[in-house]
Order: C-alpha cells, then sequence, then structure tokens
C-alpha cells in the first residue's frame, strides 16, 4: 500500500489493507502458515475503523474529511451498526469485514501419554551423567553453578507441567503467578492465578488442590527460594527477585520462554505432530471439569443420560465458567458437547479415566523419586522404585484390559 493521509483513505484503500492482512504468512516449526487467523484479521479491521472514526469525531484539523460512519454521515466506508443478542453491545458491520472462523473441535486432551513422555524428556535433560558435548562443557566450567541451575530447571519444567494440568491456565496467567500468595498453598490449600484475555479487571481464580500438590507447589517454591541463595552466594541477584519463575544464572525469564522451552520438550520427547501442545492442557482441565460435574448430575437424576438440554448444559458451563477465565458460557459449549457424547456412549469412561489419573499421579512420583536417587545417591529407594513400578504395570495392564 502506498502512503495515505487519514482523510484520503477509502473503500479501496480499506481493501487493500484487508488483502495485506489476509496474505500474511510466517515460518513456524510446523512449516509456512498464516501470519494471522481469520479472528485476530477482523480485530485488526474493527480497530483500524474505530480509529478512523475516533480521529474524525476528536480531531477535525488531522482527519476533517469522514472516513467512517453510517449512511447519513457522508462517509466513504459506510457502517452499519448492530446489536450483539448476548452482549447487547454495539458493534460495526460492513461486508467487507472479515468474519470470525467457525469453531472446529481439532484439539485433543493432551493424554497421560504424552504428559509422561514430556516429564522423561525434563528428566533427560538433567541427567549430568548424559549430558551433550555443549553442556558437558558448561559442567565443566563450573561444576557447582552448573549442578544448582540444574536442579532448579528440573523443578521449574516439573511444575509448569503440573500448574497446567492443575489449572488449565493460559502461558501468561502462570507467568503472572503472585507469589506471596502461593508461597502459602501448603496452608491454604489454594493455587491462586490471575485472569487474562478479559476487557476488564477480574477477580484471581482460586484452584483447590489436595495436600500431594500443595506439597509439589511447595518443593518447587523451596527450589527457588534456594537457587536465589544460591545465587547471592555468588553475588548474582535479580532484577525481578518477585518474579514466580525464574531464569538462568540471574537473567530475566521472558513470558515468551515458558511457550519455546516446552515446545523444545516436546520436540526432545519426540511430540511434533501436535499443533499446540499448552492448549491441549487447557482442553483436558476443561474437559475433567465438565466431567465431574457430569457425573454428579447423572448420579442424582439418570434420565439426563437420555439426551442433552440446553438447561443441563448451561448450568454444568456456568459451574465450571469461574475456572476457566472465559466471559461466556458459550466458550464452553463445545467442550460440554464433546464430553457429554463421550460418557454417553461410552459406560466404562469414567472408571477409565480415573484409573487412567491415577496411573499419571503413580508415574509422576516415579520419575521424581528416580530423580531424588540420583542427585542424593546416598539414599537408596531402589524397593520403593520397583514397588511403583510394579503398581504401575498393573494398573497399566488393567487399563488396557478395559480398553480391550
Amino acid at each position: 500500500m502506498s502512503a495515505l493521509d487519514f482523510s484520503s483513505f477509502d473503500l479501496a484503500a480499506f481493501q487493500s489493507f484487508t488483502d495485506l492482512l489476509l496474505g500474511g504468512k510466517k515460518e513456524t516449526k510446523h512449516g509456512l502458515r498464516n501470519a494471522r487467523d481469520r479472528n485476530q484479521i477482523g480485530r485488526i479491521q474493527r480497530s483500524a475503523l474505530f480509529f478512523l472514526e475516533w480521529l474524525h469525531l476528536r480531531h477535525p484539523v488531522v482527519c476533517p474529511n469522514p472516513v467512517v460512519g453510517d449512511e447519513g454521515a457522508g462517509a466513504k466506508i459506510v457502517m452499519e451498526y448492530k446489536v450483539d443478542p448476548v452482549t447487547k453491545r454495539i458493534y460495526m458491520y460492513h461486508p467487507m469485514l472479515v468474519v470470525s472462523e467457525p469453531f472446529q473441535n481439532d484439539k485433543a486432551p493432551i493424554s497421560e501419554t504424552m504428559i509422561q513422555d514430556v516429564r522423561d524428556e525434563i528428566f533427560r535433560r538433567s541427567d549430568v551423567d548424559n549430558l551433550p558435548a555443549a553442556s558437558k562443557l558448561k559442567y565443566l566450567a563450573d561444576p557447582e553453578m552448573y549442578s544448582a541451575t540444574n536442579k532448579y530447571l528440573y523443578e521449574r519444567r516439573m511444575f509448569l507441567v503440573r500448574a497446567f494440568k492443575l489449572t488449565g491456565a493460559r502461558t501468561e496467567e502462570l507467568y503472572d503467578l503472585p507469589l506471596a500468595v502461593n508461597s502459602e498453598t501448603l496452608n491454604t490449600k489454594e493455587l491462586v492465578l490471575p485472569t487474562k484475555k478479559r476487557r476488564f479487571a477480574v477477580s484471581p481464580r482460586r484452584f483447590k488442590v489436595d495436600l500431594r500438590d500443595a506439597r509439589l507447589v511447595s518443593k518447587y517454591i523451596n527450589a527457588r527460594k534456594h537457587y536465589q541463595e544460591f545465587l547471592a552466594g555468588r553475588g548474582v541477584f535479580y532484577n525481578k527477585p518477585d518474579q514466580f519463575f525464574l531464569g538462568a544464572n540471574g537473567t530475566d525469564l521472558k513470558k515468551a520462554s515458558l511457550t519455546k522451552e516446552f515446545d523444545r520438550l516436546c520436540m526432545g520427547a519426540g511430540i511434533v505432530d501436535t499443533r499446540s501442545c499448552l492448549s491441549m492442557f487447557r482442553h483436558r482441565f476443561i474437559t475433567r471439569e465438565i466431567h465431574a460435574r457430569l457425573l454428579i448430575r447423572f448420579a442424582n437424576n439418570p434420565g439426563l443420560r437420555n439426551g442433552v438440554t440446553p438447561e443441563l448444559r448451561d448450568d454444568v458451563c456456568r459451574d465450571v465458567l469461574p475456572l476457566t477465565g472465559h466471559a461466556q458460557i458459550k466458550s464452553l459449549w463445545h467442550y460440554f458437547d464433546a464430553e457429554y457424547n463421550l460418557m454417553t456412549s461410552s459406560s466404562p469412561y469414567s472408571e477409565k479415566l480415573h484409573a487412567k489419573a491415577k496411573l499419571e499421579a503413580l508415574r509422576e512420583d516415579l520419575t521424581d523419586m528416580r530423580y531424588a536417587e540420583r542427585v542424593r545417591p546416598h539414599v537408596n529407594l531402589s524397593s520403593k522404585i520397583s514397588e511403583l513400578e510394579t503398581e504401575i504395570d498393573q494398573l497399566w495392564a488393567d487399563i488396557l484390559s478395559t480398553d480391550g
């Protein structure tokens, strides 16, 4: 597009602007993709039109001629103003505005196997006895610093997996976890998250956790504290000492680093065909919350299994909404529909889901026990590890038999 002053912007220029947005591409780990989805393009279009309308109304010297307005305003781009039937908000409509993409339920909840593969990769990366060449050089240059950083990174990565499981949070919500409040999780049995991606500020979300999960949160907090104390002893300090997640060697950790790190863990674990592993954690959390509430309602009224009603759907989604951070219950409808269909078409589904949750917890304990044995070789955990392995094998065999 050639440069235009604001008053010269017209329908043809808006079409060129839209074509530019639609044609953008970017390189990703899965190849060349559209730089923006249709939802994002629609938001950019509307923001540009709102700005041009505001500029003429507030700064007529800069933009003397109306560019955007209704039919009676003499504007170059004539808009209709409609009312959203749900939110009751007034919004702009024009045929050239890109419509949102219809929902496509092409993501599945992340599986227990995938989660364990990621944990195994975290363990592998922390194994000092089997370091790649570049890491061995760092270790040899300063074994004490490397070991301290390695221990902290193990706990940080494991905590991220646990937190995504427990909360289904968005990455930016975990990044901004308040340290002071969550340092008391052992006492409160709560994990407190901010809610992002909302137009107006809303109250933090509170997640009830059991004693086991509270201890795991506390374990990370202690690892974080010990790492800071180690670095302070070396004369290294953080620019943001109260940030929940710390970067290596005192560097600031950026929000994008959490996503990139998880992508690297997935690739190292051989998980390369999924569109977005982190969003699959969120999908997993939401469907399990809906599952739990449907179980209660089915127990109280077995007839609800005979067919879904809008009242049942909205009742369950309204109950789950405070945990997900969505603004409207209709954002949860597709999760509900998928889970309701699964639960009413497969009778052993719920029992198998509980067994898999138990299996996942046992595998997590086994990974942590193996790590503890490696970093504390004077402690013999071989018998406990063997018992856990036997229990896991038996539980997995039971699950496979019900699958068959």
